[in-house]
């Protein structure tokens, strides 16, 4: 045989060989391949990141107004002038010119002048002067509108100022959750607040009225006036989360950051290299609004760290009235 043949050979019996020997592998055993499969499970990595939006100013208010209010047919030529317009006049006994302006007068005093103050139906009156007199007949119909021959003076009542105040803010959560720990990050648990421009995308600052129109702000726009670090506060991720709710932690930021306060599932913080670190707070334009009496929602919006934030203010606007005069 040749050399070429023997190589040949070779290499055919080899192949052979590891044919045989891969089907002659018995198969692989069930409880090696699960321990793999946990193996691969305690070694994950979970984030989660939650949002917090904190309004300040968008609150109940309440408008002011006073009202003063005249009658109209207080004098005599007033009454007169509109006599014919609410009543007839019969007469008895031939009074004088004179006496019939005072009937017409009095046909507005008591109790009429009560009754167009709240709309009632107004009510004959007769005048007597010794033996003549003077009847006063509403006509029909007898009912006006409240308040019909009296005349209002107004103060206050106006529109009022209410702002979105500049001590609004956005601050975000990022949670990092580690089943096991390594030589080179040798801790399981980790949070962060850090913000910045470009982790708030799409920012809205609207505010709607009862119809869910918008209603345009007298002053200022929707928008980040600055970024404040370093802060220490009560947090809650109340506007929108990601991620397992489980790592995510509400409470003081030095507390969360320092491992004293833990996630909703009781792990705390075991790296050190955020201890004192502090909070990002996102300070929010002012913004003011110039509105009547009404009910309405400020509404702000945007994605914060990747997770759809929100959070809506509802607030009413009443009128108090104050009414000097009157019946």
């Amino acid at each position: 045989m040749s050399n070429a043949g023997a190589v040949r050979s070779l290499v055919g019996a080899a192949a052979v060989g590891l044919v045989l020997t891969a089907c002659d592998r018995a198969p692989a055993d069930p409880l090696a391949v699960e321990d793999a499969i946990n193996l691969s499970a305690t070694n994950r990595t979970n984030t989660a990141q939650s949002v917090m939006i904190v309004l300040y100013g968008a609150s109940d208010f309440v408008i002011e107004e006073e009202q003063t209010w005249s009658y109209a047919f207080s004098g005599q030529p007033g009454a007169v002038a509109a006599f014919d317009t609410y009543f007839t006049v019969t007469t008895s006994g031939g009074p004088n010119a004179s006496q019939i302006a005072t009937a017409k007068h009095n046909a507005f005093k008591a109790p009429n002048r009560c009754n167009l103050w709240n709309g009632n139906a107004l009510q004959t009156v007769t005048s007597t002067f010794g033996g003549r007199s003077v009847t006063a007949t509403p006509k029909s119909p007898s009912t006006h509108a409240a308040k019909t021959g009296w005349n209002v003076e107004v103060t206050g009542g106006g529109p009022v100022e209410v702002s979105l105040d500049y001590g609004s803010y956005i601050a975000s959560q990022n949670a990092v959750d580690k089943a096991t720990s390594n030589g080179n990050q040798p801790w399981k648990r980790k949070y962060s607040f850090g913000l910045d421009e470009a982790r708030i995308v799409g920012l809205t600052v609207e505010l709607l009225d009862a119809a869910n129109y918008v209603v345009a702000p007298y002053s200022g726009e929707a928008g980040v006036s600055g970024y404040y670090a370093g802060e220490d506060f009560e947090y809650n991720g109340n506007a929108g989360s990601s991620g397992p709710n489980g790592i995510l932690a509400n409470g003081l930021v030095s507390g969360i950051l320092n491992g004293t306060v833990g996630g909703n599932d009781g792990k705390k913080d075991d790296f050190a290299g955020n201890d004192g670190e502090g909070a990002v707070k996102a300070h929010l334009n002012s913004m003011t609004w110039s509105l009547g009496e009404g009910e309405y929602t400020l509404s702000v919006r945007g994605t914060v760290r990747g997770v759809a934030g929100a959070m809506d203010a509802l607030f009413n606007g009443t009128k108090q009235v104050t009414i000097f005069g009157g019946c």
